[in-house]
């Protein structure tokens, strides 16, 4: 098994809990699950034919009630985030360009973060 110290250790924690901070004061407005709503559905998202998910896959994928999650789309939807199309049987969800063009930057960001702390690491001890 692989050993870290305890310096490499506390450093990773403070990277993370940067992370974590920077995550919690763009997404806070969105309420608990508006984090894990958007990165899901720009997951979904294709850039040529703008797919989204239905709420029964986004509700399933979370684990959480239909009526939870239409909360937190509702209020997606007020700041422009989301764009809900409303169907006979099932209402699809989409990212709008705005969240997108906020997204895209912010997780490549916290890619190179991680890969900087994984460089900051090194290797593990032992």
């Amino acid at each position: 098994m692989q050993k870290f110290d305890n310096d490499q250790r506390r450093r990773f924690r403070r990277l993370q809990l940067r992370l974590a901070l920077r995550r919690e004061k763009m997404f806070s407005k969105f309420g608990v699950f508006g984090y894990q709503i958007a990165i899901h559905l720009r997951d979904a998202y294709d850039d040529e034919r703008k797919r989204g998910m239905n709420i029964s896959s986004i509700s399933n994928v979370l684990g959480i009630s239909r009526r939870t999650l239409k909360r937190h789309l509702d209020k997606m939807e007020q700041l422009d985030w989301i764009e809900i199309e409303r169907r006979k049987n099932e209402s699809l969800i989409k990212l709008t360009p705005k969240a997108i063009e906020v997204l895209d930057p912010w997780g490549h960001e916290n890619l190179a973060m991680t890969w900087s702390a994984l460089q900051l690491l090194g290797e593990p001890n032992g």
